[in-house]
């Protein structure tokens, strides 16, 4: 049987994990997101602009940047790119699942 057999669980790169989340601390918790934040990130991994996404969550463009302000800061990055890059670590990883449309009541 080889070293890389598809039956064994991929390995996680914990200095890589770690660089994702923009130089979190291994000791403390994950920051936590509120359920808008992942609202935002949902249409934010599909490219979609401030406006549009505050036109489908029902929410000002204003709001919607505030929310990526409080993204930004909670997961350390400087720019969207940065932000862009980490989620999709975090997807990688299994710490944030932005699979299916929010639901809006």
């Amino acid at each position: 049987m080889n070293a890389t057999s598809p039956l064994q669980p991929p390995q996680v790169d914990l200095e890589r994990f770690y660089y994702a989340l923009k130089n979190h601390r291994p000791n403390t918790s994950l920051p936590k997101l509120s359920k808008r934040e992942v609202d935002c990130l949902y249409y934010f991994i599909q490219g979609k602009s401030c406006r549009e996404i505050g036109s489908c969550l029902h929410l000002s463009p204003r709001t919607i940047e505030a929310y990526f302000v409080s993204i930004k800061d909670k997961l350390n990055c400087s720019t969207k790119s940065d932000l862009f890059q980490c989620v999709k670590e975090m997807e990688q990883f299994g710490l944030l699942k932005l699979d299916t449309a929010p639901l809006l009541l």
